[in-house]
Formats: structure tokens, C-alpha cells, sequence
């Protein structure tokens, strides 16, 4: 499995052809897209937290909602165009989570998508941690997915910021909404491991086959 995870952590052309393949072959592409998203979740947790003077509610606030926009576009099968495929005990887990705040945001949303893509639709109808020039999945950090949880890929300490402002929405339908007191940074990581287990099961051995194969053809 360590071949798998060199080309999920690198930022080269293997890990390109791979997200290439998972789109275009194997049509499983929103899990590479859950597995990234899971991983910038974890980062952008640590660095809301380290921040100094910041309210612990707001915080919390801010980090459930940016949960609540992963389920929206990649497991709950109400509003996620490609659910990732997980579990029933992982998803009922997750529902029990997030899905009444989901429903809430859902039906505050208009009823077509925000961008119109049909390349990438999972990143409908919102992407919280897209920014200017983002590709919808951003190469992922380098570090060691041994452990399989996303927390094991960050494996730096965690960066402080002088910004301490926590940019919540004023008319977010969530502002008033009473976060679960079981939610924390590891809400994903049952997804994350049984996803990351899947996409080494078929997805990327059939992407090594055909490389072997296109190499014997040249």
C-alpha cells in the first residue's frame, strides 16, 4: 500500500495520472476528492484552534460547518451527486452527525448548482476550502498514511496565525445552530480509512495495470 500513498501525498505527475485515471476509468474520483477534502479539514481545524483569542464556540461553529459542506457534496445521497461508497455503520454515524444541519443548509440553497460543472461535481454546491486557482483536488500534503486516519498525515506542529478572525457568514442558516457536543476533528476518520483501503483494493491496482501495460506498448 505504500506505493498508494507516496502518489496520494506526492505532488507529481503520478499522483496527477492517478486522480486522471479515478475520473476517466474507474469513475470513482470523488473518493480521492473526500480523501483531500478530509485532509484539509484536519489542517484548517488545527489552525483555527492555534489561533489566539478566538472564541472555543465559534471556532467550533466554523469547523462544523465546513463538515457539514464535506457530507453535503460527498456522502449524504440526498445532495451529493457521487456519494462515496462507505459502511452502513460509517454512514449512520455520519447521519446522525451532520444530517440535520445538512437539511437545514440544503434547503436554503437554490435548486441548481452554483457552478455548473460537470467535469468535477462533487465540489457542487459548495467547496470550503477552495480559494482562487484551487484545482477542485489540491495535491495533498506529504506525510505518512500509515496509520490510515487523516490525522496521520499531518505530522507537522501545528501553525499559528496572526489573523484571529473567524469568518462566519452572517446569513448562514447554521449560525444559530446548536453544534453536537460529539463532534470533533476525527468525525471523518472511519470514511477516510475504509475509503482509503477501497481506492487500494481496485482502483489503484488497476491503474498500475494499465501503466504496465502502456509501458509494454512503447
Amino acid at each position: 500500500m505504500k506505493a498508494m500513498e507516496d502518489c496520494l501525498t506526492s505532488n507529481g505527475l503520478e499522483y496527477n495520472a492517478f486522480y486522471h485515471f479515478c475520473t476517466t476509468k474507474t469513475f470513482n474520483g470523488e473518493n480521492l476528492v473526500f480523501l483531500d477534502k478530509t485532509i484539509k479539514f484536519k489542517l484548517e481545524w488545527r489552525r483555527i484552534f492555534n489561533l489566539l483569542h478566538v472564541s472555543h464556540n465559534a471556532a467550533r461553529l466554523r469547523m462544523y460547518r465546513d463538515a457539514v459542506d464535506i457530507y453535503l457534496t460527498l456522502i449524504w445521497d440526498k445532495t451529493a451527486k457521487y456519494p462515496i461508497n462507505i459502511p452502513s455503520n460509517i454512514s449512520r454515524d455520519l447521519n446522525t452527525l451532520f444530517q440535520s444541519a445538512a437539511a437545514i443548509v440544503a434547503a436554503d440553497r437554490p435548486s441548481t448548482p452554483q457552478s455548473g460543472s460537470n467535469v468535477t461535481p462533487w465540489d457542487e454546491p459548495s467547496d470550503p476550502f477552495a480559494s482562487v486557482g484551487d484545482h477542485p483536488l489540491r495535491p495533498m500534503l506529504r506525510h505518512s498514511l500509515d496509520k490510515g486516519s487523516a490525522t496521520d498525515l499531518i505530522s507537522e506542529p501545528g501553525h499559528t496565525s496572526s489573523d484571529n478572525n473567524i469568518s462566519l457568514d452572517p446569513s448562514d442558516p447554521l449560525n444559530d445552530f446548536s453544534v453536537p457536543a460529539n463532534f470533533d476533528d476525527a468525525c471523518f476518520d472511519a470514511a477516510f480509512a475504509s475509503i482509503k483501503h477501497m481506492m487500494w483494493e481496485q482502483p489503484y491496482q488497476d491503474f498500475m495495470k494499465s501503466k504496465r501495460n502502456s509501458a509494454s506498448t512503447v
